[in-house]
């Protein structure tokens, strides 16, 4: 029962890491919606502007600059306008699909009556004469700016609406009195015997099937985007997840190692594996924090830290976990990379090196030394992920682990700054004799011990305090 609890737990545990991570995904999605919004405003006055350019040099080589040149120009305004409130709707937070669906709408219609202004006001021009103009690719300019609003549903109503209106300003044009579509097939027939294809130039004759193409090209260009866009929302959530899953593998292990780690699944599973542990922290390092203000207290830790992270890192251990002061390193984890305890023996020196090093830093500025306590095991441990639905991490168990804490913690008593098991050191000559003697040259072996809290006598040796 305990088991199935505890398992129950686990899986609660991590569909709520999936739950927040997909809220994360919905977060950066919606900031690109709004990025995508506002650049599409921006192209909209950059496609007005080359628009309104374009009209005017026509206007101008009519000589035609009235009342129906400034009414294009003022609908250019106003679909920009439809761009820039689109934008700020969106931004306010106003996400409802009806307010969001009503603005393709207002393009395509704002696009039509400019298209029809020459026919309906001003000019008198029979309405099939615009279709001269092949004025579509306007319509697919705004169709094609929906897609930055990365809502799929939203490029394909886009699409949707393009093509309805489209075969509105079509039946409009039928209207008109002489209008017609008829070429029948016995009508192409004869032109082409004839090599005679006038009637194709007649200016009432709507081409019907040039429309049914647009609108069809419409439907599909919008459901096409819609597709894409569905694919940029999904690379977007890949995106955001592997960033921050390498955000935070890049808190525990070295870069080669993160690497490695985005390529594997199912590290978060229970399992068992033999490796290396050490523990370091700051002795006597309660009557620090007493003495100094936690401004210094904290720029003590983070100094430590980084200098216990920075060996670590560099023989490819895997930060476990900050206690306080101390710092757990395991080696083997959460994947094998060889040489386990070889590397585990030589972090630990390296570790007490690096607190030499600064020592000699702080003694020319004045400051005490810092004393430290490293104990470092060999073993076999369980790894996997623990917590619950609020906090899920990865970290190892078992023996090995307190064995490694409770090595540590006697630093003190044999004023010593390192203290390994026998176990790591023969785990070490296993991997590497060479190297192992030559880490192991400064250390002496201490007398058969009981560690507290476990049964039989561990072997050890001891790397005296320097000075």
């Amino acid at each position: 029962m305990t088991l199935q609890r505890q398992l129950g737990k686990t899986v609660a545990a991590l569909q709520s890491l999936r739950d927040r991570q997909n809220r994360r995904a919905d977060r950066a999605i919606e900031a690109e919606r709004i990025d995508g919004v506002r650049l599409a405003a921006w192209l909209r006055l950059m496609a007005m502007a080359v628009v309104g350019a374009y009209a005017t040099a026509i206007h101008l080589a009519l000589d035609d600059v009235g009342f129906i040149y400034f009414a294009q120009m003022a609908g250019l305004v106003l679909v920009w306008l439809l761009g820039v409130v689109r934008y700020r709707t969106v931004a306010a937070g106003h996400r409802h699909p009806l307010i969001l669906g009503l603005f393709p709408v207002l393009d395509n219609v704002v696009l039509a009556l400019l298209i029809a202004l020459p026919a309906t006001w001003g000019y008198g021009v029979p309405a099939p004469y615009l279709q001269f103009d092949r004025p579509f690719i306007w319509f697919m300019l705004l169709l094609v700016l929906q897609g930055l609003g990365y809502r799929p549903w939203l490029a394909a109503w886009g699409g949707i609406v393009t093509a309805a209106v489209w075969f509105a300003v079509m039946q409009w044009m039928l209207q008109t009195p002489e209008a017609h579509t008829g070429i029948s097939t016995e009508d192409w027939r004869s032109m082409w015997l004839a090599q005679d294809y006038s009637p194709i130039a007649d200016p009432m004759l709507v081409r019907e099937w040039a429309w049914h193409a647009e609108i069809l090209a419409a439907l599909m260009i919008g459901f096409m985007l819609a597709a894409i866009v569905a694919r940029s929302q999904r690379l977007i959530v890949r995106g955001v997840l592997a960033e921050r899953a390498r955000a935070n593998l890049s808190r525990f292990f070295s870069t080669a190692m993160v690497d490695r780690l985005q390529t594997l699944e199912g590290l978060d599973r229970p399992q068992t594996a033999t490796v290396g542990v050490i523990f370091a922290d700051i002795v006597a390092f309660t009557r620090f924090a007493e003495d100094h203000t936690p401004e210094q207290v904290i720029a003590l830790l983070r100094e430590f830290h980084g200098r216990m992270v920075g060996a670590a890192f560099a023989h490819d251990g895997a930060v476990d976990k900050f206690i306080g002061d101390a710092v757990m390193v395991t080696f083997g984890t959460p994947i094998e990379q060889g040489r386990e305890a070889v590397r585990t023996l030589a972090c630990a020196v390296a570790m007490a090196d690096a607190v030499a090093s600064w020592n000699r830093e702080r003694a020319s500025d004045g400051a005490v030394p810092v004393r430290i306590g490293i104990g470092a095991h060999f073993g076999p441990v369980v790894m996997g992920g623990i917590g619950d639905e609020r906090r899920l991490e990865f970290t190892v168990l078992g023996d090995t682990v307190n064995v490694a804490a409770r090595l540590e913690k006697l630093t003190r008593s044999v004023e010593g700054e390192i203290v390994i098991s026998d176990d790591l050191a023969a785990a070490a000559r296993a991997d590497d004799a060479e190297v192992t003697d030559r880490l192991l040259a400064a250390f002496t072996p201490l007398p058969h011990s009981r560690l507290r809290g476990r049964g039989g006598l561990i072997g050890l040796q001891v790397k005296p305090c320097p000075g």
